[in-house]
């Protein structure tokens, strides 16, 4: 896959999961307990992660193992 699919699929990612991820991060700060937060956080980088695969797939990027897209 060429160097600017990568980066549109890390940027649609990082979008995807960046306000879950920083409520997660402030509830850890403020000492609650952070497993409602985490869960949360889970949900959103597997649909963050599942959309960026769809708009790949949709643009014509050949499909990839998840191997590959977690290596």
């Amino acid at each position: 896959m060429p160097k600017a699919r990568y980066l549109q699929l890390c940027n649609m990612i990082e979008e995807g999961i960046q306000a879950p991820l920083s409520e997660f991060c402030q509830k850890l700060q403020r000492g609650e307990d952070p497993e409602a937060a985490r869960a949360k956080l889970q949900g959103a980088l597997s649909v963050a992660v599942a959309r960026a695969i769809v708009l790949a797939v949709s643009n014509g990027v050949e499909p990839f193992s998840s191997g590959e897209l977690l290596a």
